[in-house]
């Protein structure tokens, strides 16, 4: 039977495919600050702005329950069973007014961080999970030590903004007692938001960072061994439909990536319907114009339509068009057999726009 391998062996950054299937299988980098974060943010909702919603109608329930507190019995269960009700009828609304902000948040902050999947075996009983000797090396080994670390930051960030907010809140506080008692309930709303906002910016701050480590723990725990990438590469190579997967991964990617970049272009060269490149040009950023994108057909059409969208001009010039595309990599500056074609098109638009500058001026 093969050792266990080392994780000093895991010296080779995942793969596509592994990551990919690291996410299928419900493994994702997920940032428990995020959720903690959004929370935060759902009762500062709650208690900013839905519980003075919710006030005149749990003042007005809990007066009819008092109105009524002389007939109430507790004598047996049905009793208790029938104030529950009462209770439960009387507040659902304004619970469910000051829930719903805390929900909301926290399923955003779960959503936002991964696609919602079921995957059966992530759910299913783990009794390694059980063992008192992976748990005291959970608690007391490197994860144990960082998280308990990265806790104890957290603790002093939020023990120093609460000590700075409880300054300034002592002083609103003792102001508040010269004020009419009709106003105390905007002062408290007042404490309660200064308090959230402070807590919230150190949550935020928190989220941010966990958020990089939780990627960066995610893709040191994928980590391969040569052998595995070697052996990962010969079994897609083996198999046509894999590679074709990978391939259109790939193209997707850059075809978003390029699309990105299509509104900081200074032009497009287009051959109307059959070929485009994106280029961009700005004294002193580069020595040459600089490939955004290019791409054919449909994808010339989508970078014609962005710059279009986003007042790039767009020059239509057939064999101009063609050659750059043949002979152009994106996000490299175009050979030096283009330039005299380049920089006269980008002298007719600066003259162009020169005019333009002048009339508003």
């Amino acid at each position: 039977m093969s050792e266990p391998t080392d994780r000093d062996d895991r010296t080779e950054e995942p793969t596509e495919k592994k990551r990919f299937d690291s996410v299928e299988q419900g493994n994702v980098p997920l940032s428990r600050d995020v959720v903690t974060a959004a929370s935060l943010a759902g009762a500062w909702i709650a208690a900013v702005f839905a519980a003075p919603m919710a006030a005149p109608d749990a003042v007005v329930a809990l007066g009819r329950m008092l109105e009524g507190a002389h007939t109430i019995r507790l004598n047996g269960a049905e009793d208790a069973a029938s104030l529950t009700l009462l209770v439960l009828r009387e507040w659902s609304a304004a619970v469910a007014l000051l829930a719903a902000p805390v929900a909301l948040t926290v399923v955003l902050a779960h959503v936002a961080q991964a696609r919602p999947r079921v995957v059966a075996r992530r759910i299913a009983p783990k009794w390694s999970a059980l063992s008192p000797r992976q748990g005291w090396s959970r608690l007391f080994g490197r994860e144990g030590g960082a998280l308990a670390l990265r806790t104890g930051v957290k603790i002093i960030l939020v023990l120093i903004a609460v000590a700075i907010v409880a300054r300034g809140l002592g002083e609103l506080a003792l102001a508040t007692l010269t004020r009419p008692a009709a106003t105390l309930p905007a002062a408290a709303t007042e404490m309660i938001d200064r308090a959230f906002k402070s807590v919230l910016a150190v949550a935020f701050v928190a989220a941010m960072a966990d958020i990089l480590v939780s990627r960066l723990t995610w893709l040191r725990d994928l980590r391969m061994t040569r052998n595995e990438v070697k052996e990962e590469n010969r079994q897609a190579e083996g198999d046509p439909h894999v590679r074709q997967r990978f391939r259109s991964l790939r193209m997707a990617r850059s075809r978003r990536r390029m699309a990105a970049s299509v509104p900081k272009a200074t032009l497009v060269v287009a051959n109307p319907t059959h070929y485009a490149v994106a280029l961009r040009y700005v004294r002193g950023e580069t020595p040459a114009p600089l490939v955004l994108a290019k791409g054919r057909d449909h994808l010339a059409l989508r970078i014609r339509a962005i710059a279009e969208a986003h007042g790039v001009p767009v020059i239509e010039d057939k064999a101009l068009a063609r050659s750059m595309h043949d002979q152009v990599t994106v996000d490299r500056m175009i050979p030096p057999a283009f330039y005299q074609a380049v920089a006269e098109i980008i002298h007719i638009l600066s003259a162009r726009r020169a005019p333009t500058a002048g009339r508003a001026g």
